[in-house]
């Protein structure tokens, strides 16, 4: 995963004037909006602004969160912690450009969530690792570990609904993201 830029001078994840994702001790992922963005007077709160989307879909749960965060294209001055988790769940998508014609007939049909993991597997401890010590500084990193990440990729991969693998798209290897009800 490529490292993902510092931000910018003065400013740090939890600063109220920029949204940021706080990881709990349990492992889940919350999204706080920018201090402009939550005020109801703000000309830039619409229900198709990022905050709002994201909002909307990290309430829901981290799985639909991390996925929407994945099609979500973000303003180049939010911090970093938004580049390393679309990074982390973009990578279960090259996993699914991975898969066979066999896997990908699988993965668009019905699935228990035992054949689904068993299709796409997390990365393994060594890949983890490096995921970790990549990481920006961000509200709840001394939460972040192997398990965790383990975790959000398997719940991630569990809505298989939202990830889906286009007949055109199949051919070249991309995916694409769909959040239901979230849009």
């Amino acid at each position: 995963m490529p490292r993902t830029a510092p931000l910018p001078q003065g400013v740090n994840s939890s600063d109220s004037n920029w949204p940021h994702l706080r990881l709990s001790p349990h492992g889940r992922i919350y999204f706080h909006p920018s201090f402009e963005a939550s005020e109801t007077n703000s000309s830039r709160k619409t229900a198709a602004s990022p905050q709002s989307k994201l909002a909307q879909a990290f309430k829901n749960s981290s799985a639909n969160g991390l996925l929407s965060l994945a099609k979500t294209d973000l303003p180049a001055d939010w911090p970093a912690e938004f580049v390393f988790w679309k990074e982390f769940v973009r990578q279960l998508g090259t996993s699914l450009c991975g898969l066979d014609e066999t896997g990908r007939a699988k993965f668009t049909g019905k699935l228990t969530l035992t054949t689904l993991r068993k299709l796409i597997p997390p990365p393994d401890a060594l890949q983890l690792s490096v995921i970790i010590s990549d990481a920006p500084p961000m509200d709840g990193l001394e939460y972040l570990d192997l398990g965790v990440l383990t975790n959000l990729w398997l719940d991630a991969d569990s809505y298989p609904g939202q990830i889906l693998i286009g007949e055109s798209s199949s051919r070249t290897g991309r995916f694409e993201m769909h959040n239901q009800g979230v849009s």
